[in-house]
């Protein structure tokens, strides 16, 4: 693997794990 598909993997699971905790917080806000 590359650097930049290795720094394409990260980006794309830092913005998972994002979307995973706001999905969270909005069920424990309501």
């Amino acid at each position: 693997m590359s650097g930049e598909d290795l720094a394409g993997l990260l980006v794309a699971g830092a913005v998972l794990v994002y979307l995973v905790v706001q999905l969270l917080r909005a069920d424990k806000v309501r």
